[in-house]
């Protein structure tokens, strides 16, 4: 175990740093999941002079964690952290940012520092979600000849409350103003399964051309249904396997993918899922662990 502390001063003084006490770990694991394990790397603490809240960094770190695009860590539930004098330590801010996925190995809790009488934490606990994208674990999807997959629920044996309908924007385009293009929307909505009524149907299909397209073919356009946010990234590859889709937007259900060329029957639409399957909770805990 080894301690530091150091003192700074900034010409500055809104940013001025009087004091940052850092307490390095080397604790046994305090969990082990699939890919590692997780330990208590260091804590870190800030007191400042100026208006600024008293901070204490808790950071944890998994080893032998592969970060790249196919593992995710995130913070599930930020828990409790008790001091020695019996407060519960309030989170800083809106530090850290739950919900969001990181591919890095080190995540950082960031709370409201303890007074001076505090010497340690008697109890610190989080939850921290694992996800990993595979075939095997649901969470990827493969679908090739994606031109032939338009109205099509292309997530209907994974989820009943979650949609991705790739939309047949040319018919749509084409339609437009034609004595067909009403039933087409009744369609959309009774038998594809676009919006939860057919006004909902109709406002949609509005929504597909607020803008104009210039070159149709260079677009996908797609009718979300997510309300919990399980749709992580979608990808579009060519014939030769190169990524194509250089961005996308969204407005509401509408989702866009910008291509950098037109899209063929050889193009193969990749989509990665907050399967159930591909998510692993760690429940963390820790108790008496010394203050900087």
């Amino acid at each position: 175990m080894q301690y530091c502390s150091i003192k700074e001063k900034a010409l500055n003084k809104t940013r001025f740093i009087p004091f940052l006490a850092i307490l390095f770990l080397n604790f046994s694991p305090l969990t082990s999941f699939s890919q590692g394990t997780i330990v208590l790397d260091k804590i870190e603490e800030f007191r400042y002079i100026d208006a600024r809240k008293n901070l204490l960094r808790i950071e944890l770190k998994a080893k032998d964690f592969e970060a790249d695009w196919d593992h995710f860590l995130r913070v599930e539930n930020i828990g409790t952290v008790k001091d020695d004098t019996g407060t519960i330590l309030s989170p800083h801010e809106n530090y850290p940012y739950k919900g969001q996925w990181s591919g890095n190995s080190l995540f950082k809790l960031n709370f409201f520092a303890p007074s001076r009488e505090a010497t340690k934490l008697t109890e610190i606990s989080t939850v921290v979600s694992y996800f990993t994208i595979s075939e095997e674990k649901k969470s990827l999807l493969q679908i090739n000849n994606i031109t032939n997959k338009k109205d099509t629920d292309l997530l209907s044996k994974l989820d009943v409350d979650t949609k991705l309908i790739l939309i047949d924007f040319q018919k749509l385009k084409t339609l437009k103003d034609q004595p067909g293009f009403e039933d087409y929307i009744k369609e959309l909505y009774k038998e594809v399964g676009i919006g939860d009524s057919l006004e909902e149907a109709r406002k949609f299909v509005d929504q597909l051309f607020y803008f104009s397209y210039d070159e149709v073919g260079r677009q996908l356009f797609f009718y979300k249904k997510d309300p919990e946010d399980k749709i992580f990234k979608l990808n579009v590859y060519n014939a030769e396997g190169e990524k194509i889709n250089t961005g996308y937007s969204y407005t509401g259900e509408k989702i866009v993918l910008h291509l950098s060329e037109k899209v063929t029957s050889e193009c193969r639409l990749e989509v990665k899922y907050e399967h159930p399957d591909a998510i692993e909770e760690i429940k963390l805990e820790l108790k008496n662990i010394p203050l900087p």
